[in-house]
């Protein structure tokens, strides 16, 4: 069997069961067309070899350009390959298990937006929206990921049903837990809107007048994401992800309980401690206080 067309029922099988994550279709788009004629036997050391070399000149992309990927990209592509691999196996569609040896691991990235470039950030995605322009659709996606902390894929398939007052101050709040999907350990939570988060929603929904099951944002490509940086004076090496990532440490430099931002972010509080701990040196400055009374 060529792995192209076990991709495709890999995709079309899961699909009817649960909906594959829009990362994990995009990671599998390259993979797929650069084995589509290849024997799911002939997946070697030496195909993953050229397969790499050749994503890092920009080859197997979508069609807006040849962009270098990156030893991380190529490690999540590869990464769903075998997954596919592994799918057939499980399902007696392959003779044996094959899998892609993996690139060693990207050091974690560490970029974030000060507090000053954020607000800047802020102000001009904000205009943005509020002129409906051609990036509306991308700029929304970056107030909310700046604003919540959450991630890529549960803004993309955020509804206006999970929209809506959570009773204190008359704020939004956004619930992006979904009681359709499995529990994994990426958890999904309601988390509390700023003020102006609040008021962008509120505006942008009167406006609007979406039906409840209407996306917030929909899908935004890294074609739209690029677009959206340049327009507003904005580096393209600035991730959706980096945007989380100032959440989380702009959080915790001014002072937020670290369970707090591990809750919002749906991490536990040990993945919290090891990328943001640093930002509040005196988190544990009270470790040797006496007990009142003692």
């Amino acid at each position: 069997m060529k792995v192209g067309e076990l991709i495709r029922h890999y995709t079309g099988g899961l699909n009817t069961v649960r909906k594959l994550c829009d990362t994990q279709l995009f990671a599998l788009a390259p993979v797929a067309r650069f084995w589509a004629n290849v024997d799911v036997a002939n997946v070697d050391v030496h195909g993953v070899s050229r397969y790499a070399a050749e994503r890092r000149r920009g080859l197997w992309t979508n069609a807006h350009g040849k962009r270098p990927a990156k030893d991380g990209t190529i490690r999540r592509e590869l990464g769903a390959l075998n997954a596919v691999l592994s799918w057939a196996h499980k399902r007696g569609m392959v003779d044996r298990l094959v899998t892609a040896d993996l690139p060693p691991m990207s050091p974690p990235r560490t970029n974030f937006l000060a507090w000053s470039e954020a607000e800047r950030f802020w102000n001009r995605a904000e205009t943005q929206v509020l002129a409906c322009s051609q990036h509306k659709a991308a700029a929304l996606f970056g107030l909310i990921a700046l604003d919540t902390g959450g991630r890529a894929a549960s803004i993309e398939q955020l509804l206006w049903k999970q929209v809506g007052q959570n009773g204190r101050g008359g704020n939004w709040s956004i619930d992006y837990r979904d009681p359709n999907k499995p529990v994994t350990t990426k958890r999904r939570m309601l988390v509390p809107c700023s003020d102006r988060l609040s008021n962008l929603l509120v505006s942008e929904f009167s406006r609007t007048m979406p039906d409840q099951w209407d996306h917030v944002v929909g899908p935004v490509s890294q074609y739209a994401w690029g677009k959206f940086l340049d327009e507003i004076g904005f580096s393209r090496d600035l991730t959706r992800h980096d945007l989380r990532r100032t959440f989380a440490s702009l959080a915790v430099a001014r002072g937020v309980d670290i369970l707090k931002v591990a809750t919002a972010l749906g991490d536990n509080v040990q993945t919290v401690i090891k990328h943001y701990a640093h930002f509040a040196p005196d988190y544990l400055a009270d470790l040797h206080e006496k007990t009142p009374g003692a």
